[in-house]
């Protein structure tokens, strides 16, 4: 059975298209393309979401045996029509129930919704994914209580001073994240802060996801 990324790799070149142009079509970086196709990051919900949406692809192509020309039988697909990104003022978000099930990419729900809401909430980011995450117990203390939401987005190009979740040296942490000049420097909630060369950085820490927005409903 093929991996993901060889079966993403296998409908992209039947559109005949770059990793560039094939992710500017369904609204995907080419650097997530070709991460997802060399199997480097496993495809995320949304992503599968944003491919179904240009290309009429189901879900199952992706999570079954499923062979390409096999779904496009099933799902009446004709490779000749143009290819576009339905820009419909929409983004895919996702609610997991606690860090391990983000990681695992396991979520209790996904759906759409409008973008122009979420515009007005974190300040015209444009077209983006999000996940609802409820933070369980102590996992991500102390930023983060049991019961409170982060809003995150699996987006890995961290800038100056966002707050990011990674795995380092087995842990999930929250950190700030400031690059500058040839290091990275990560600052702990407690004010440490963890020092990188840029070559060194991609070896040592995994940025899970990065913060956009904490809240807490009591209810």
């Amino acid at each position: 059975m093929k991996t993901i990324g060889e079966k993403l790799r296998d409908l992209r070149n039947a559109y005949g298209l770059s990793q560039r142009e094939f992710g500017e079509k369904v609204g995907i970086t080419k650097g997530s393309i070709n991460s997802y196709e060399n199997n480097v990051n496993s495809i995320t919900q949304g992503a599968k979401w944003k491919i179904l949406q240009a290309t009429g692809i189901g879900f199952e192509y992706f999570d079954s045996d499923m062979t390409l020309s096999e779904a496009f039988k099933k799902y009446n697909i004709d490779i000749n029509k143009k290819l576009e990104f339905k820009k419909i003022e929409e983004s895919i978000c996702a609610i997991c129930d606690g860090v391990k099930n983000y990681i695992d990419g396991k979520y209790l729900e996904t759906f759409n919704i409008k973008s122009l809401f979420l515009n007005h909430l974190f300040d015209g980011m444009g077209y983006f994914d999000l996940c609802f995450l409820k933070v369980k117990h102590n996992e991500l203390e102390p930023y983060a209580k049991n019961g409170d939401i982060l809003v995150v987005s699996s987006n890995k190009n961290a800038e100056n001073g966002d707050k990011i979740i990674i795995n380092y040296k087995e842990n999930i942490l929250i950190v700030q994240y400031f690059h500058e000049f040839d290091k990275i420097i990560l600052k702990t909630m407690s004010g440490e802060e963890i020092k990188f060369y840029n070559s060194e950085f991609s070896d040592c820490v995994d940025i899970l996801a990065i913060i956009k927005g904490k809240f807490y409903f009591e209810v």
